[in-house]
């Protein structure tokens, strides 16, 4: 997606933002922090991770966020800017809070970027229903309101959808792209993304289709929350 693709969504979605918080009643910290359904998606390179969440948003008409979009945020002064105005909580307060029950004594790698990732993830999940794809989203949210399911498939058939898309050797550049994404979130949450207790769900995509895979994705969003899709 191009830079001016991914303003126009930010600049789209913040502008819903302003329009429903002014149209908000009462104080904003009359209430505890709401957030709204959403849908987290953490996968291996190739597994189809990204298909599906494009799958789900037509599925659903929800807005998706991927790497390129949250790093954007994070990274845009201005937006940022915008999030604190019509965010329903104090994002600095909850950063410290956050880390604290992360673990950290001091502060991660990263640390600003980061702080900039956990505003950017909450005010999203605060103001819309939402599809995460990577950046570590499902760990940033509470598990309850979401779904947050992990796409794998073998490596054989990863490298024959890498390339497909990419045309270039294909198993040492997964693994390469596999340990970037393990080692993000292993410095930022202290989390293992590959261990299974952190999802609801677990797919494979070898021989699964993206539709089947959404389908699947949409009945446990739907059990889990009580919310029809």
């Amino acid at each position: 997606m191009s830079l001016s693709g991914v303003e126009k969504i930010v600049e789209r979605q913040m502008r819903n933002w302003e329009l429903a918080r002014e149209q908000r009643q009462g104080p904003s910290d009359a209430a505890p922090t709401r957030f709204h359904t959403y849908v987290a998606i953490s996968r291996q390179k190739s597994s189809g991770g990204s298909a599906l969440g494009r799958c789900l948003g037509e599925r659903t008409g929800w807005q998706i966020y991927d790497r390129e979009i949250l790093d954007y945020m994070a990274e845009d002064d201005a937006v940022q800017k915008r999030i604190y105005e019509v965010a329903d909580e104090h994002p600095e307060g909850h950063f410290e809070t956050f880390l604290r029950n992360l673990g950290f004594e001091g502060q991660p790698p990263g640390a600003d970027y980061f702080r900039k990732l956990v505003s950017s993830v909450r005010a999203i999940a605060q103001s819309e229903h939402a599809i995460f794809v990577g950046r570590g989203a499902g760990f940033i949210l509470p598990p309850e309101p979401g779904f947050r399911v992990r796409v794998i498939a073998s490596m054989s058939t990863r490298c024959a959808r890498y390339t497909e898309s990419a045309g270039e050797e294909a198993e040492s550049k997964i693994k390469e792209l596999d340990l970037q994404r393990e080692r993000f979130v292993r410095d930022q949450f202290r989390i293992d993304p590959t261990a299974t207790e952190h999802y609801d769900a677990i797919i494979n995509t070898d021989g699964l289709s993206t539709e089947a895979a959404a389908a699947m994705v949409i009945a446990g969003l739907e059990s889990k929350t009580d919310l029809a899709c």
